[in-house]
């Protein structure tokens, strides 16, 4: 059994962000397959999205569902501009990501075999 291949840790992140979304302005994080098991995990069967996800970069996706952004890349920190975000924004990464300089690790989601998922992140307040 190897949890990374599971996709342990989405049903988890799924309902983290779905607890913490109403305290954040923005919230980022990876596309990877991330939208569907968001929806899916929230409950959020709302047939509005049905036409809004498209092919992007091999893999289907959607921009946004209401706060929650989705960003094509392991690691949305890496694209994020600290300084240029709110200051109350929420930063998903895949376990795999260095936190980048300018950002703060405030917890994490485990896998079952007790490797890393996700990050979560938070800019730095210097």
């Amino acid at each position: 059994y190897k949890s990374l291949f599971k996709n342990d840790g989405f049903r988890e992140v799924a309902s983290y962000v779905k607890k913490e979304k109403t305290n954040y302005e923005k919230i980022y994080m990876p596309s990877f397959n991330l939208p569907f098991y968001y929806l899916f995990y929230t409950k959020d069967f709302d047939k509005n999205y049905a036409g809004k996800f498209k092919m992007k970069e091999g893999q289907s996706g959607i921009d946004s569902i209401q706060n929650v952004n989705f960003l094509s890349t392991e690691c949305p920190s890496d694209l994020l501009m600290k300084d240029t975000l709110p200051k109350n924004t929420l930063i998903i990464d895949f376990g795999i990501c260095k936190t980048p300089s300018g950002f703060t690790q405030v917890g994490e989601i485990m896998r079952q075999d007790n490797t890393e998922a996700f990050k979560i992140l938070k800019e730095s307040q210097d």
